[in-house]
């Protein structure tokens, strides 16, 4: 039997109180939101044999301070949040990052990963997860990434469940036979 654990990295502290971002200030609130410190907590972890994270500062924080011993892969970082169009019209935060996923999903992306690209690369984290000897492995990564990679799991017979909208520092385990 082969586990997969997958652990969305602890929830960034977002301090901006901006409302409204034009494609330049949205572009560098994802570059602090990337830096940015986190909201940390007590985890009930079960042991696991390996532990991957994203090449990322907040997968990599978040595996630190769990006291976990890693190994970073840029395989499991996040589909990058960006500008979809270059415009000084300011629109809220959410909007951006809803519309950006969006235009991802109808692979109308240019400036990042195309879901092609996104689905390829869960594609090759699979492989990995597979060739990996060990039989209980754990993934620190981001949230839109482990619902691809929950897809290709479960795609592949892995047996579990994940919120829709993963939360933040909870372990979410699959199951393959």
């Amino acid at each position: 039997m082969k586990q997969v654990v997958l652990l969305r990295h602890f929830r960034v502290k977002d301090t901006c109180e901006k409302k409204l971002f034009s494609s330049m200030e949205i572009d560098a609130w994802v570059d602090l939101y990337d830096r940015g410190d986190l909201d940390y907590h007590d985890v009930a972890l079960q042991k696991v044999e390996k532990v991957y994270t994203s090449a990322l500062f907040r997968a990599n924080r978040t595996a630190r301070y769990l006291g976990l011993e890693y190994e970073e892969n840029a395989l499991f970082n996040e589909v990058e949040a960006k500008a979809f169009v270059n415009t000084s019209w300011r629109f809220p935060k959410l909007l951006w990052l809803f519309a950006g996923r969006i235009l991802w999903s109808a692979g109308w992306v240019k400036k990042s990963e195309s879901k092609k690209e996104t689905l390829v690369r869960a594609k090759e984290a699979l492989s990995l997860i597979m060739k990996d000897k060990s039989n209980s492995i754990m993934i620190v990564s981001h949230g839109f990434f482990m619902i691809v990679l929950a897809k290709e799991l479960q795609k592949y017979g892995f047996e579990g469940e994940m919120d829709i909208h993963p939360k933040n520092g909870k372990p979410y385990t699959f199951l393959k036979a």
